[in-house]
């Protein structure tokens, strides 16, 4: 029983930790929502265009450590492409 317990505990701690779609006040998690977003949105191409200079932004803030607002903008391209 303690093997089992152990065995989902490992599994949930993985899987929460893939997913992780939390705010936690970072920019990764937005990134990673957005990645599974754009791949299967059905989004207008103005819309995907729109996304991707919000995304491309974010990205520019992130490498300056501005992950405040990179977080931002990828929640405004998250929010285009839904």
């Amino acid at each position: 029983m303690k093997r089992f317990l152990a065995t989902l505990a490992f599994i949930t701690i993985a899987f929460t930790a893939w997913a992780d779609h939390s705010d936690n006040g970072r920019c990764l998690d937005e990134i990673k929502h957005f990645q599974s977003l754009y791949k299967s949105t059905t989004a207008s191409a103005e819309a995907k265009a729109q996304a991707l200079a919000k995304r491309d932004l974010g990205n520019a803030r992130r490498i300056t450590g501005k992950e405040a607002e990179c977080e931002a903008l990828y929640k405004e391209a998250i929010a285009l492409i839904q």
